[in-house]
């Protein structure tokens, strides 16, 4: 990370960057637990290895950005923009994606335990190998996502868009697939 000399880019957790414009900024590695950045501008952000666990980016633009490996437990995506992400090996179980923008996110091998993802649009999306046990997709675009090794245990996609999804050994145990 680019220590700036300000202190809330060095460790910004708990802090209040709602509005926001942090386009291409890099928080690499940084602490962003409890974060309040709804509605921030971090397109093209770099936050690889952050710890956002409970940030709030309701709202947020983080189209571009690079969010490998970081953790998102319980964070407040609602109505996020993440079209073009990269998500691969993050943690987002019991996170509020609900109503987000994820088109063609690429999120290998990423963790969406208990999370709500009704209402988003994840279409071209590449959730090869992601975990989205108990998750709920109720009315989700999942048009042409790639769900390949996905978990998707006792998952519900009641209602959701399936056309041209792969789901080549998807496990869905216990899963509700009326698919719209």
């Amino acid at each position: 990370m680019v220590d700036t000399g300000d202190p809330t880019k060095r460790d910004p957790s708990g802090t209040d960057l709602s509005g926001h414009d942090l386009r291409g900024e890099d928080f690499g590695g940084a602490n962003l637990d409890g974060a309040r950045l709804a509605g921030a501008n971090l397109e093209y952000a770099t936050l690889d290895d952050a710890s956002l666990i409970g940030a709030d980016l309701t709202g947020a633009v983080l189209a571009d950005a690079d969010m490998r490996n970081a953790d998102l437990r319980h964070a407040k995506l609602h109505r996020a923009d993440l079209d073009l992400a990269t998500l691969n090996g993050s943690n987002l179980n019991d996170a509020d994606l609900s109503h987000a923008k994820l088109l063609r996110m690429s999120a290998t091998g990423t963790r969406f335990r208990g999370s709500n993802l009704n209402y988003a649009d994840l279409r071209g999306a590449d959730l090869t190998e992601a975990i989205l046990s108990g998750a709920s997709l109720v009315e989700a675009d999942l048009e042409h996502t790639i769900m390949t090794d996905a978990v998707l245990d006792s998952a519900d996609l009641s209602g959701a868009n399936i056309y041209g999804t792969v789901m080549v050994s998807a496990r869905s145990t216990g899963a509700t697939l009326n698919a719209a």
